[in-house]
């Protein structure tokens, strides 16, 4: 082994030849690799652990963090998830789904309109509070007791899941009714009318008719599922008949009585079109001029096939009321969010990270579950759940009846039509 020696200073001033070894450095940089390895390793433990307990808030409110698992929070994903496998059960079957595969496809634009509600429901119940509004005896009753019986029939599961007492549920339930009742005495102090709307409704686009028919289409299916026309022999039978039924109706006998119950070839019903309807173009271009309470004086051939036709309203005004109604709803609803947009502001909310990690169906309300605390008892009516029409409102919202209407009173809205 190589061998060095190394001059040393004594207290002798003299100086001494002292024998040293000489480190073998490939062991010096196993010893070093050995040390770094062992501090990555902690390094590694300390970032795991930091990732496996650390959460993030989903939104911080003037300072304050609010977390998934704060009853704010918990109760509008609750509801966001309750709300969405309603819709599967009941309209999974018209997109051929079953409620897990609906509530699997609607997921995602579900939490975006759940978390749009959290956040407008806290500002319109924090600003209620500011401005004294308080909810009456018989809503506060109401709520308390029908948010009770829902949290008296959830499944042990589902509690242990939701983690909240009671209590906190059915605070959550009034605390969001109140938000609900100052947003709608917002939008009616709005005061907008079909009068003062800043895109009014063009009157001229919605001339509307309402008639009764009895029809008999003059085409088929054929084997191919093809759609074809009838035979020469049938359309001719169809024609001999219909001029039996036009004799009746000009006789004076209600197009409704005149088929018999038992009738499947030709059908009767109530019409309300535009006459700019393009699917009905030729029939409406024939009878857009007819008088109130006419027959036409004719078996009319249009749009493929025979029709006998009875005018009952020529100046209705359904769609244009609708479309004026549409248009009010949507010009509450701008300057609604308008409202929420400067309450973000004045409040400084803020959203975080945390919401990134919230998946509904994995909280309290899982895909293949069912809804036993929506299940109606014999005497009770369908009001205070999230059964809402299903169309859509997966907002925390405990309105009584959960009605999908035109009115701004969430904009979010949990779309149920499957995402494509």
């Amino acid at each position: 082994m190589n061998k060095s020696k190394q001059v040393v200073r004594v207290d002798d001033n003299s100086t001494k030849k002292v024998k040293v070894s000489r480190v073998d450095t490939s062991n010096l940089f196993k010893i070093i690799g050995g040390v770094l390895g062992v501090i990555a390793f902690i390094a590694a433990c300390v970032v795991i652990g930091y990732e496996s307990f650390h959460v993030d808030p989903v939104m911080t409110v003037e300072g304050k963090k609010y977390y998934l698992s704060d009853p704010e929070v918990k109760f509008s994903v609750y509801m966001a998830e309750a709300s969405l496998l309603n819709q599967g059960e009941t309209y999974g079957v018209y997109y051929g789904m079953d409620a897990a595969s609906f509530f699997e496809a609607n997921k995602s634009s579900a939490k975006a309109d759940a978390l749009s509600s959290l956040e407008e429901t806290f500002l319109m119940y924090n600003e209620a509070v500011k401005q004294g509004e308080t909810l009456s005896d018989e809503d506060k009753t109401t709520t308390e007791e029908d948010y009770g019986k829902i949290f008296d029939k959830m499944s042990k599961k589902r509690v242990k899941r939701l983690d909240m007492t009671r209590e906190e549920f059915i605070e959550q339930a009034l605390k969001i009714k109140l938000a609900y009742q100052y947003m709608n005495k917002l939008v009616e102090d709005y005061g907008i009318t079909k009068d003062n709307l800043t895109t009014p409704v063009d009157k001229a686009n919605y001339d509307e008719r309402e008639f009764e028919v009895i029809e008999v289409p003059l085409t088929t299916t054929n084997s191919d599922s093809e759609t074809v026309d009838v035979s020469e022999k049938d359309k001719a039978a169809y024609l001999k008949q219909m001029k039996e039924y036009l004799k009746e109706a000009q006789k004076g006998t209600e197009l409704s009585k005149i088929l018999s119950s038992d009738e499947k070839t030709y059908t009767y019903e109530k019409k309300s079109l535009l006459t700019s309807d393009s699917s009905n173009a030729e029939l409406m271009a024939k009878i857009k001029d007819m008088k109130n309470k006419t027959v036409y004086d004719g078996v009319i051939e249009a749009d493929k096939a025979y029709y006998i036709v009875k005018m009952t309203n020529n100046k209705v005004t359904t769609q244009y009321d609708q479309a004026v109604e549409n248009q009010i709803s949507t010009e509450q609803q701008t300057k609604l969010e308008e409202d929420i947009a400067s309450l973000k502001e004045t409040y400084k909310l803020t959203e975080e990270k945390g919401w990134d990690a919230v998946e509904l169906g994995t909280v309290a309300v899982y895909p293949t579950d069912s809804l036993d605390e929506f299940a109606e008892d014999e005497e009770e009516s369908a009001t205070a759940t999230p059964k809402a029409t299903a169309t859509a409102n997966a907002s925390a919202t405990p309105e009584a009846s959960a009605k999908a209407s035109a009115t701004p009173e969430a904009t979010a809205k949990a779309t149920a039509s499957p995402s494509n």
